[in-house]
């Protein structure tokens, strides 16, 4: 259908040199009738150009809106893990999203390679193997991703945290360039100068991150609210000081360690052996990311 649109749009384009070149010989009057004929051509050709399209432009529509696509199916493996493609984002994951895909990855892409398998088309050559082997990469990738930001996020980092970030990028982009896909500006950066920044930022990088934004954005909503009396911008930034500061004393951060502590068998307790549970997670995927590449140069 594409090669349709694109063999009238050429036979229109021929039509108006024709028309041109009419216009430039012969009585005037025979070439005045000559080119309005070619105008009235042209302008079939082009609602016949605007009609495919419209009909191009319906089947993909309706292609992708069908409910039982594999466009549709793979979104519902996806929802059942809370990632949902926003629309307000362009079609694309937010962040919140992307770490859950990062972080369940293996389970993600198993589904989606039996999706692909069960449903593909007669037209499609790959078999059962060939499609949870590519699926695999994808999934190893993604993995590979998160272990990298496993280890960005780390609060003092030594010198053993740094050669194993500096392997981990390297595992994630020689999976990137030997899949074929482009590596974008941020992954560029990521391999040039990521160690080098957390070598370079007492305490390492782990509050640069949309979280650190975040929290910043609460804690300002809240300062507003709790100064929106308060006239004096010099007086709000008195306040706010204070306050920055009693935060950040040692006796501060003491009280609130305890405060932690002491909610044994609460809500906040089971947040803190969830995160601790994900630590150790994270810790096996990039002991074994490690081991793999380690063997894989052996070999």
């Amino acid at each position: 259908m594409a090669g349709q649109v694109a063999c009238i749009t050429d036979v229109s384009q021929k039509t108006w040199t024709a028309a041109a070149a009419a216009a430039g010989g012969g009585g005037a009057a025979e070439a005045g009738a000559r080119k309005r004929v070619a105008l009235v051509e042209v302008k079939k050709l082009w609602d016949a150009v605007s009609k495919k399209k419209k009909h191009l432009d319906k089947f993909r529509t309706d292609r992708r809106s069908e409910r039982e696509s594999l466009y549709c199916k793979i979104d519902r493996i996806l929802a059942e893990y809370d990632i949902l493609r926003a629309e307000y984002h362009g079609g694309d994951l937010t962040g919140g999203h992307v770490k859950i895909l990062m972080k369940k990855a293996s389970e993600i892409m198993a589904q989606i390679a039996a999706c692909l398998d069960e449903d593909k088309s007669d037209r499609c050559k790959l078999s059962k193997e060939e499609i949870e082997a590519k699926c695999g990469k994808y999934s190893k990738l993604l993995t590979s991703w998160n272990a990298v930001l496993s280890e960005v996020h780390k609060e003092e980092p030594e010198e053993e945290d740094f050669v194993r970030t500096a392997k981990l990028v390297g595992i994630a982009l020689k999976l990137h360039r030997g899949m074929g896909l482009s590596i974008t500006p941020k992954g560029h950066d990521v391999e040039d100068h990521l160690v080098k920044q957390m070598r370079a930022v007492p305490g390492g990088l782990f509050d640069f991150d949309e979280s650190w934004g975040e929290q910043l954005h609460q804690s300002g909503s809240s300062n507003d609210q709790r100064l929106r009396n308060q006239k004096s911008e010099a007086k709000k930034a008195v306040s706010l000081l204070a306050t920055d500061r009693r935060n950040n004393l040692t006796e501060t951060q003491s009280a609130c360690e305890k405060v932690k502590a002491d909610h044994t068998g609460s809500k906040r307790a089971a947040t803190l052996e969830k995160e601790v549970e994900t630590k150790r997670v994270k810790k096996e995927i990039v002991d074994g990311l490690l081991e793999e590449e380690e063997e894989s140069n052996n070999t």
